[in-house]
């Protein structure tokens, strides 16, 4: 993934801290993707570990090189 897709992913995170991942995250990651990478949605941002983020940022970057090929 690029920087950029993980400054996304914590970012939004982050943005309102006492939601849960799924909430905050729902616009890029949906639940077949939280269930594929094995995190939990229904944590808060600062109860995943750094790999997961960037587990989740690769995701995304899949995401949007897909998008880029249609």
């Amino acid at each position: 993934a690029s920087l950029l897709h993980l400054q996304r992913i914590t970012t939004a995170a982050f943005h309102m801290r006492r939601k849960t991942l799924r909430n905050n995250l729902k616009k890029w990651i949906d639940d077949a993707t939280f269930e594929r990478l094995e995190i939990n949605s229904e944590r808060r941002p600062e109860q995943i570990r750094v790999d997961q983020y960037v587990a989740l940022a690769d995701a995304l970057f899949e995401q949007d090189k897909t998008h880029q090929l249609k």
